[in-house]
C-alpha cells in the first residue's frame, strides 16, 4: 500500500490525446505528500505540481519505487 514520503513514478501526460504528445511524454517522480484512506486517493507533488490518483491506480499508471 502507500505511505506518507514514498517516492513513486508515473506519466503526467498518460490520459491526454493530442497530435505530437508522445514526443513529450516521459516518466516522473514524486513524493506521495497526502492521502485520503477514507475514499482511496493519494497526491503526488512532483517538481512545484501536485496531482492525485485512486489507490486502484497503483500498478496501472503509478508505479510505487522501493
Amino acid at each position: 500500500m502507500v505511505k506518507l514520503g514514498q517516492k513513486v513514478r508515473f506519466d503526467p501526460f498518460a490520459t491526454i490525446t493530442a497530435m505530437g504528445i508522445e514526443d513529450i511524454r516521459q516518466l516522473v517522480s514524486g513524493t506521495i505528500v497526502y492521502i485520503n484512506w477514507k475514499h482511496k486517493w493519494f497526491s503526488v507533488k512532483y517538481g512545484s505540481l501536485r496531482t492525485s490518483f485512486q489507490f486502484c491506480d497503483i500498478g496501472k499508471e503509478v508505479k510505487v519505487c522501493g
